[in-house]
């Protein structure tokens, strides 16, 4: 944004020696407490409180509104010795420093550094593939638990896998889309919203199949029989802790 439009001589932006100097002289000494750059709407303002208290930083209000001024001026010619495409490369990379193997990505044809939605394809790609990837852990967990026997408790504690993997996968594609996709804007808050609901879905669902399993671990004691009357109490009672919890 700041790389097209015109910006006033160093010499009129306010340093740390003009702020001092004002700072002495004010009889509220409250010295310079806001900037705001010619020609924009764009503020730089003093931390009243906080953490960062004192330090000079854009407002919470230039922030929230800087996709609207980047709008209004991303059609403007570059000045003159600015970093041009630094936000096209920001939204397509992995980072600001991108890791080596992102050298790779400079190799695909066109159409796959193309935007869609300000991701790169080569993005999308990698974002279908890793959600269809994380499907299938599940599933073939599931299939593995169908096709084992054994006691019980085991093939309960087989079933309590199923949710867990859910989870792991969800935290892993979490990780993968805000970490090396560097997926951002709308679409990563998509995905995040996404990932949040199957996250809550999985552990609800975990802690019911946990409550199986303690209702299992318990009947395995030699004094309860598992097709007897208790058995079938204690099942039905944890299950309904499972899903009041």
């Amino acid at each position: 944004m700041l790389d097209r439009i015109p910006l006033p001589p160093v010499d009129a932006i306010p340093d740390a020696t003009v702020i001092k100097a004002e700072e002495s002289e004010s009889a509220t000494d409250t010295g310079v407490s806001r900037w705001i750059i010619p020609g924009t709407e764009i503020t730089i303002a003093r931390v009243e409180e906080g953490p960062r208290q004192g330090e000079y930083l854009f407002t919470p209000a230039t922030v929230a509104r800087s996709k609207e001024f980047y709008q209004r001026v991303r059609k403007l010619p570059y000045r003159a010795g600015a970093t041009e495409g630094f936000y096209e490369f920001i939204t397509s990379s992995p980072g600001l420093f991108p890791p080596r193997w992102f050298e790779w990505t400079k190799a695909l044809p066109n159409w796959a550094q193309a935007e869609l939605m300000r991701q790169a394809v080569w993005q999308w790609i990698g974002l279908v593939l890793s959600v269809l990837l994380a499907a299938l852990v599940p599933l073939w967990v599931d299939r593995w638990r169908r096709h084992t026997d054994g006691p019980v408790l085991g093939r309960t504690w087989k079933r309590f896998l199923v949710p867990v993997s859910v989870m792991l996968v969800a935290l892993g594609v979490r990780a993968f889309v805000e970490g090396p996709l560097n997926l951002t804007g709308n679409v990563l808050q998509i995905v995040r919203a996404g990932l949040e609901v199957v996250l809550f879905v999985a552990g609800s669902w975990a802690v019911v199949s946990f409550s199986g399993v303690i209702a299992e671990t318990i009947i395995s004691s030699p004094r309860i029989s598992e097709k007897g009357l208790d058995a079938s109490l204690l099942r039905l009672g944890f299950r309904v802790l499972g899903l009041v919890i």
